[in-house]
């Protein structure tokens, strides 16, 4: 987002979740592992961007889960592998049909990922859902300002 000639970047987005997951950390003696949580929740809500780091990160890790998916599946004949490779291709065409600052820059999708992160884990969902909410914010501070 623009702020006069400034732009937040993931750069910014990265540095809050790191700040806003170790104040977390301090506050309820959580373990540092927790600030991955609140960086992902910080950075992931950008991936419908296409010049986004975290877009460029995911996308290479589907394409090589993707080959070594198709790889596993021919050498040890496992129609389950293909299978894998398949839902993979299916969110990386998806992710590219996302529009920016659309869905994944929601409150429903800041709510249901941060559900699915507390069922993981109950700390980790509150690290995760805390970098969200730092992203998101930092969004309208700076297209307010």
């Amino acid at each position: 987002m623009e702020y006069g000639n400034f732009m937040a970047s993931g750069k910014i987005h990265f540095v809050s979740g790191i700040l806003i997951g170790s104040g977390y950390m301090i506050y309820a003696n959580q373990p540092l592992l927790g600030i991955i949580f609140s960086v992902l929740g910080a950075l992931l809500p950008d991936i419908d961007s296409q010049i986004s780091w975290i877009n460029s990160i995911v996308e290479k890790l589907l394409i090589g889960f993707i080959a070594v998916a198709i790889a596993m599946s021919l050498y040890l004949q496992d129609s389950s592998q293909m299978e894998n490779a398949f839902i993979a291709v299916l969110v990386l065409i998806a992710i590219q049909f996302l529009t920016h600052r659309g869905f994944m820059h929601g409150l429903l999708f800041a709510i249901v990922s941060t559900v699915v992160f507390g069922i993981y884990n109950f700390q980790y969902g509150i690290f995760y859902g805390l970098g969200i909410a730092s992203h998101l914010i930092l969004d309208v501070v700076m297209k307010n300002s």
